[in-house]
């Protein structure tokens, strides 16, 4: 009875919160990348591309169409179901912060710290943000128990959590790398873990590579190539600079980062493992925001930003509640009215996404290769383009995560065809198109001419010389 009351103690204030977390998310930054559902409604329909785009790309994680695909199954590709789905990951994030401290209700003001670090964020409503952050909650918990303590049952969950955070691909890579680095430092701080170093990493390092072989399996059943979804590191990931902003320059950032540095030098003078390691994980999650926005790929750094705000607040809460006695409320009050501020600057500098026009722009694409051939087909290129075919039932338009022209011209032979084409900026840098056909957009190729723009949308109508099956010649 006593444990159903303290579940019962953390589950009722964290899924409050977690909702107020959603809804001011929504508010301030919208829901966020919509890629997950799109990825779902094919899932759902049971299309190839829906399999190709589960597991295609290093930057879209895998892992988080998989949480969102029950919502869009019940509640359809709509706003709701990638709340619901944020809602979730949010709520066990929040009851895990509220595990930390046994007594009842002692865990609910770090619970608030962790909210406001979330509002700060602007990724409330974002399942692409929720279920990386949460995984990360629950593994630098882990982490921080298994740097203590030395358990077997914190390794183990801090093998699970990396198993997870693998999957959630490029955007948390540093984060996974970086507390996988706890489960050998953690083992080398007692006597006992140290003599069975590789037992340890066997333990806490083959879930995650369990995971990451799983992911290369499926790519090579899918795509015929085990490292496929690696490709897309080549233009929209960390081997480019242009555009680079090393930096993190917002206010929440900025204070994370302080509170781990802060929690890292104080717990060395007071020996306190937990919060040191803590504040040295906050500090490498930080560096890898760094590496993120000098290799341009600032756009797909929310959820490390998450983690680097959660980690801030529980090394400085570890750092202040260094024993199993909650003490010094005053110090947790000031903590929380420091980060309720540090949440209304950041919120109010957040900018909701501009709307895509998705229906309009399809629509008249839709007219005008109508108005070219009645038996024309337009191919909407990569995630992009499954987020622009959001409610569109038309079937002329057809989506494509892996272009292969010459299949496309001999599977529909005597169409007229089209390529619909992401403008190669951000996130759709990193798309396929732009991997096979680099100069694609800026000067066409490949028997593909520009036939009109749309906004950041590309039209292009594969033509070419006729074939000698088009001309009637048998060949000799």
């Amino acid at each position: 009875m006593g444990s159903f009351k303290n579940r019962l103690y953390d589950g009722v204030p964290a899924a409050l919160l977690a909702c107020a977390v959603v809804w001011i998310g929504l508010l301030t930054a919208g829901p966020g990348d919509t890629t997950a559902l799109a990825v779902c409604r094919e899932v759902v329909a049971g299309t190839d591309q829906g399999r190709q785009a589960l597991v295609g790309s290093c930057w879209f994680s895998p892992l988080v169409s998989i949480v969102a695909l029950p919502f869009v199954w019940l509640l359809g590709e709509t706003p709701l179901a990638g709340c619901a789905a944020a809602g979730v990951a949010w709520t066990f994030a929040l009851v895990i912060c509220g595990r930390i401290l046994e007594r009842s209700w002692a865990g609910v003001p770090l619970m608030v710290l962790v909210a406001c670090a979330i509002t700060a964020v602007g990724g409330g409503a974002s399942p692409a943000v929720a279920v990386p952050a949460a995984l990360a909650v629950f593994a630098l918990r882990s982490a921080a128990l298994w740097s203590r303590d030395q358990r077997l049952r914190d390794l183990v969950k801090l093998g699970a959590g990396l198993a997870g955070l693998i999957l959630c691909g490029m955007p948390v890579l540093g984060v996974t790398l970086a507390l996988a680095l706890a489960v050998p430092l953690g083992a080398l701080a007692g006597s006992d873990t140290r003599h069975r170093l590789p037992a340890v990493l066997i333990l806490g390092w083959l879930p995650m590579l369990y995971a990451l072989g799983v992911w290369v399996l499926m790519n090579r059943l899918i795509f015929g190539s085990g490292l496929f979804f690696l490709e897309s590191l080549g233009i929209g990931g960390l081997l480019t600079g242009h555009g680079a902003q090393w930096m993190p320059r917002r206010p929440e950032e900025l204070a994370a980062t302080a509170a781990a540095a802060y929690a890292l030098t104080a717990s060395l003078m007071t020996r306190n493992r937990r919060a040191a390691a803590l504040g040295l994980l906050g500090l490498l999650f930080w560096a890898w925001l760094v590496v993120l926005r000098g290799g341009s790929a600032a756009w797909a750094d929310a959820p490390g930003r998450a983690v680097l705000m959660v980690s801030g607040v529980l090394a400085l809460w570890h750092l202040r509640h260094g024993g199993t006695v909650w003490r010094t409320p005053w110090v947790t009050l000031g903590d929380v009215a420091l980060f309720v501020v540090v949440a209304m600057i950041g919120a109010r500098g957040l900018v909701p996404p501009a709307a895509n026009p998705a229906a309009a722009i399809m629509t008249q694409v839709d007219a005008d290769v109508r108005a070219r051939s009645p038996y024309a087909r337009v191919f909407v290129c990569g995630y992009a383009g499954l987020g622009l075919l959001t409610g569109s039932s038309n079937g002329r338009l057809e989506s494509n995560m892996d272009l292969y022209v010459q299949t496309l011209r001999g599977d529909y032979y005597g169409q007229n065809l089209f390529l619909l084409v992401p403008e190669p900026v951000g996130a759709a840098a990193a798309e396929n198109v732009h991997i096979r056909h680099p100069d694609l957009y800026t000067s066409g190729g490949g028997r593909m001419l520009v036939f009109r723009d749309y906004g950041p949308w590309r039209l292009f109508e594969i033509v070419g010389a006729p074939t000698a099956r088009q001309l009637g010649v048998v060949p000799k």
